[in-house]
Order: structure tokens, then C-alpha cells, then sequence
């Protein structure tokens, strides 16, 4: 009698210590908003950016696809998560994939006065707002290559907003990976200085613009795609040109991009195809649960996809988020970055709790429970 409850005591002891066993590790969620703030576990993420704010050539800040009246709600939902946990930090992005605010973005960082304007107004907004920290998507410097000054502009326009910032705010930027896209944009080891984060955002990888199926978050190469479109050849090189670990935040998906085969007979990694859907997890899984897509598991790759008639799509899922959580903890990475919270099955439609993609992902990189991946969240917070 005397050892069982000892042995029970000791079990509540280690899951107690566990759910208190926060790392250094840090995971930064995007939120777009598709989901209201309400729905969102506080203790899900450690950050969560509300994406996103716009610019303009002089500086100035701009609502995206919002109001001022709506993005200032959006932003009060969110901020009152840190009534639960007040250790959450509620950052703003701005920028994004927005090809028209390409020329936008080089202008202002190509004006000392406007980088300046651009510095200020981001330092009144998160005060105004009482948020934590400014989030740069700048997608891409140098978008094309016809750009090559945004390179040395972008670096420069991080240590102005690091100059006017102060120290209680942090600052971020999400680049674009790949050895391509990295040496037409970054001077990785300058622009890491000024960072309190680097996001890496290994995902889109491969996508519809290609002429064959490719896993857009591909683990590792393989014969099947001998290019160095994955994920860990994109944080190698980050490493190798002067990226510092502690500071380097891995890009995490929770949805699939999708193809067309050409064939519905040549079904996998490398099958001739064009262009297709991007899908969010909490549609794939939907249509796993019904049948109407098909899973397969590349072994290499490290990662999933399904397909159904001439439908293709390659995703995540808790499997494939398990390896690179863990690889972000085996690299020493500061930690990882989620695109998106509105796609993950924020709603347990599919029946594996709510958040089946990030909350692995959470236990993790940020709660350290690495022997448990398997573990359900269930809670619903709405």
C-alpha cells in the first residue's frame, strides 16, 4: 500500500514538473486572423504574431484586408490571452507574401527618412497596443534580382528598427530559404546582430510553379529529389553563413501544397504534374477521415502525401512535425516558427484534439517533452 502511493505521488510529482518544465526553446505562431483569438490555447505558443500590417513607401503603417476598427479588435482578443498566461507575447508582423508591396518595401528601405518614420511608427503602434515585438516579412528583398541594393537595405533597415526599439521589444524577421533566395536577399551574419530571432520559413519548398510533385517541407533529399529544396540543407546553410543557433527559429507548416498529375497512374514524389491547391491540415484531414485522399509516407523525406485521382498534395502531420521538432532540439535551434493557426484542426473536426499539429510541436520544442510526443491536447478554449 505504502509504494503504491508512493509510486503515485512520484507520477504526479514528474507530470507536474513536466507541465512546468518550460526550455529556452521558444515557438513563435502566426495567427492571420482566421480563427477567433478565443479559440487559441494561451498556452499553445509562446508568441503569436498577428499577421499582418502593411507599409508604405514614406514609413507610414497600413491595414491589410481589415479595417483600423477590425485589425485594433483582433489585436485586443489576443492581448487578453496574456490574462491566462502572462508570459505569452503578442508581436505584430508586417509585410507578408504580397507581391505589391515589393517596390513598397524597397522604397522605404532605401530612404534613411523613411526607415526612421517606419521605426517610430512601428514603436508607437505596439505601445499603443501593448503588445511585445515587431515581426519583419520583407518577401523578398531583391524579389527578382533587378533589386541587388535591398540586400545591404534590408540589413540596415533591421538595425534601425533595433536603434529606436528599446531593449523590451523584441525583433524578428522571417526570411525566405534556400541557397537561391538566401544569396539574393541576406547578409545572414549582419542581419542576425540586430535580431532577437531569425525565422527561417522552411516551407514552400517546392510548389505548383514546378513541373513535377515535390514535399514543400521536405526533411532531407532523396534520389526521388536530389535538390537542396529541404529543410535541412536550408538551416545548414544558414548555419554555414554566419546564422547563430540560439537565434534561429525553424519554419513549421500546418498546411499542403497541392499538384494536378498528369498522370493519375504516377502518383509520387517526382510525378510529372502542374499546378494545384494549397489546402489547409484541417481540410486534409477531413478528407483522410473520409477516404477520398489516400496517405503515404516518403521514409527519406521524411514527410507525407496524399493523393486522390490526379489530386496530389504534400503536408504535415503529427509524424513529420515529431521528426522536426525534435530536430529543432537536436540542432540546438533557439526554436521554431508555425505558418499558419488558422489551418491546424483548430476545432477537432478530425478527432485527434484540437491543434493535432502544433501542440506536438509545443510539447516538444518548448515543454521538453520529447519522450511523449504522442501525448493529445484536448482542450478547447472557446
Amino acid at each position: 500500500m505504502k509504494l503504491s502511493i508512493f509510486l503515485s505521488a512520484a507520477l504526479l510529482f514528474l507530470a507536474a514538473s513536466n507541465v512546468q518544465a518550460q526550455t529556452n526553446r521558444r515557438l513563435l505562431c502566426y495567427w492571420m486572423p482566421g480563427i477567433p483569438a478565443s479559440h487559441i490555447n494561451p498556452w499553445l505558443c509562446t508568441h503569436i504574431a498577428y499577421s499582418f500590417l502593411g507599409l508604405t513607401a514614406q514609413g507610414g503603417l497600413t491595414f491589410l484586408w481589415r479595417s483600423e476598427a477590425e485589425v485594433v479588435s483582433h489585436l485586443q482578443s489576443v492581448v487578453a490571452l496574456k490574462a491566462q498566461n502572462p508570459a505569452l507575447q503578442i508581436i505584430i508582423a508586417v509585410g507578408g507574401y504580397n507581391v505589391p508591396l515589393v517596390p513598397v518595401w524597397s522604397a522605404m528601405a532605401a530612404s534613411a527618412a523613411a526607415r526612421n518614420s517606419f521605426a517610430n511608427n512601428l514603436l508607437a503602434f505596439v505601445r499603443q497596443h501593448n503588445l511585445n515585438g515587431v515581426d519583419i516579412d520583407w518577401e523578398f528583398p531583391n524579389y527578382d534580382g533587378t533589386a541587388p541594393q535591398d540586400r545591404d537595405n534590408f540589413s540596415i533597415l533591421m538595425e534601425t528598427l533595433r536603434a529606436v526599439l528599446p531593449s523590451e521589444y523584441s525583433l524578428s524577421a522571417a526570411i525566405g530559404a534556400g541557397a537561391w533566395r538566401t544569396n539574393l536577399s541576406y547578409d545572414i551574419p549582419r542581419i542576425f546582430v540586430p535580431a532577437t530571432w531569425i525565422g527561417l520559413m522552411t516551407y514552400d519548398l517546392h510548389g505548383s510553379w514546378e513541373p513535377r510533385t515535390g514535399l514543400h517541407t521536405a526533411m532531407y533529399r532523396s534520389s526521388l529529389d536530389p535538390t537542396d529544396q529541404n529543410v535541412d540543407a536550408s538551416v545548414q546553410l544558414v548555419l554555414s553563413r554566419g546564422g547563430t543557433r540560439d537565434k534561429l527559429y525553424m519554419g513549421l507548416a500546418s498546411y499542403g501544397i497541392g499538384f494536378t498529375l498528369d498522370n493519375a497512374a504516377l502518383n509520387g514524389v517526382g510525378a510529372p504534374a502542374s499546378g494545384g491547391p494549397f489546402m489547409a491540415y484541417n481540410q486534409i484531414c477531413q478528407r483522410l477521415n473520409a477516404n477520398t485522399l489516400t496517405r503515404v509516407w516518403e521514409p527519406t523525406q521524411l514527410c507525407p502525401y496524399a493523393f486522390q485521382g490526379t489530386l496530389w498534395v504534400g503536408y504535415e502531420d503529427r509524424e513529420s512535425i515529431i521528426y522536426k521538432a525534435n530536430y529543432i532540439v537536436n540542432q540546438n535551434l533557439g526554436g521554431g516558427l508555425f505558418w499558419v493557426l488558422d489551418d491546424d484542426d483548430h476545432s477537432n473536426v478530425c478527432g485527434h484534439g484540437n491543434f493535432p499539429i502544433i501542440w506536438p510541436a509545443s510539447d516538444i520544442i518548448v515543454w521538453g517533452w520529447r519522450t511523449r510526443p504522442s501525448m493529445q491536447r484536448n482542450t478547447t478554449f472557446v
